[in-house]
């Protein structure tokens, strides 16, 4: 079995708790990765997610002050008893966006990064494990308020949720059947608003590269 995207949720909202709400319970064994974003976050503000997500991965700030805006990535493999209502909550809050993904076939987390001071294009190269079947997944917001960015995905990724505005933001992933070298990841927003990003990649399950190298073989 190879990397597959399984299903996807997304919420938006005004307020301190945000839900995306998945269409089935997430198959034991298979990855969770949730993206947030926050309108008026601060340095201090508690970002915590239900069923047992733990610590963040990545946590990024676009704002004009040191500590705004923050982008905020988690994972976990599923234990099969998750509760499909997948929810963040914050301490401050202005508007808020969530977007939760499952993914089969994934054996372990690889690397992750980002940055907080892009303009136009939130993107960057990034360099995953090589030979591997690899997930790229990626996040963005911009620091405009209402204005839409009309995202387009970086290089090759493929854009799985994009909020207008309140705040602009989006998430991507890309599955990488065998890994070579580096790749685009991120988004290019209409504007030249200050935004962040984060990016993540995760490595294949074992039981995958057996069945590529059988399947070339054959």
């Amino acid at each position: 079995m190879t990397i597959a995207l399984v299903q996807s949720a997304n919420g938006q909202t005004s307020g301190l708790t945000v839900t995306a709400t998945l269409g089935s319970t997430p198959s034991a064994g298979n990855l969770l990765v949730a993206f947030f974003a926050n309108r008026n976050g601060l340095a201090a503000t508690t970002i915590s997610m239900n069923n047992s997500f733990g610590s963040h991965v990545q946590r990024r700030y676009t704002g004009a002050t040191a500590g705004e805006w923050p982008v905020v990535l988690w994972y976990k493999f599923a234990s099969g008893y998750e509760s499909t209502s997948m929810t963040a909550t914050t301490t401050t809050s202005n508007n808020i966006v969530i977007c939760v993904a499952e993914f089969s076939g994934v054996g372990s987390f690889d690397a992750s990064s980002g940055a907080d001071s892009f303009t136009t294009a939130a993107t960057a190269t990034f360099s995953p494990a090589s030979g591997k079947e690899i997930l790229l997944v990626s996040g963005c917001i911009a620091r405009t308020d209402t204005t839409p960015q009309n995202f387009a995905p970086g290089g090759s990724m493929t854009e799985l949720f994009e909020a207008g505005g309140r705040p602009p933001s989006a998430f991507n992933y890309q599955i990488i059947a065998n890994s070579s070298g580096s790749y685009t990841v991120g988004s290019t927003g209409a504007s030249t608003s200050r935004k962040g990003l984060w990016y993540a990649s995760f490595i294949g399950s074992p039981a995958n590269v057996a069945a590529f190298y059988a399947t070339v073989i054959a």
